[in-house]
């Protein structure tokens, strides 16, 4: 069951899935925003055909979520949209999380803590060199930030889980070190760390 609120009255009702995708429907007409509603329920049905082929059978709403954002990340980081790339790995996270998987939950979350020490910002697609002198991709000086509601999580499934401060520093150092090499990151996942460690 899923809870939503409908346009026409403003009520809030426990829904069926069925139910729920009308209401989100009727929201995006009543937003403007239909044409990219529709265009994001393609994607999705897509996805979810992709799967089914693939797995022999229905796939989870998860494994259609997670196939989609995986091929957003791609086209983020050919865009060099780093903003964006950030906010779906933060959304994977949230995934690992509701699905209890708290241990890679908690990498990804640290993950999205890294990039944002690293300040990302979105360039779509720009490619001249001397503008990204100007207007790097990531900038650390003027646009790092930490997320309050991600140093939250981060809190309490270390708390969950029982981690000590050494197990969650090796944790973040040993997961953002391939990161770092991968996207070019300006500051080094131990240099972010102290930033980090003190919010803990």
């Amino acid at each position: 069951m899923y809870v939503r609120t409908r346009p026409k009255d403003n009520v809030r009702v426990v829904v069926t899935k069925e139910q729920a995708d009308e209401i989100d429907e009727e929201w995006a007409i009543a937003s403007g925003t239909h044409n990219d509603f529709l265009a994001k329920k393609e994607e999705i049905e897509n996805e979810r055909k992709v799967l089914r082929k693939r797995f022999g059978k229905e796939p989870s709403e998860s494994d259609v979520k997670w196939g989609v954002l995986n091929k957003q990340l791609i086209t983020h980081a050919q865009d060099s949209d780093w903003g964006l790339y950030r906010n779906t790995r933060f959304e994977m996270a949230e995934i690992l999380r509701k699905e209890i998987k708290l241990k890679n939950a908690l990498q990804t979350y640290l993950e999205v803590c890294y990039l944002d020490l690293n300040g990302p910002n979105n360039r779509g697609g720009m490619n001249d060199p001397e503008l990204l002198k100007e207007f790097p991709p990531f900038d650390p000086k003027n646009s790092a930030f930490l997320a309050p509601g991600v140093v939250d999580r981060v809190k309490r499934i270390i708390e969950k889980l029982k981690l000590g401060r050494d197990e969650v520093k090796q944790m973040f150092v040993e997961h953002n070190s391939r990161i770092e090499k991968s996207l070019k990151l300006p500051l080094s996942p131990e240099t972010c760390w102290t930033s980090i460690d003190k919010e803990l």
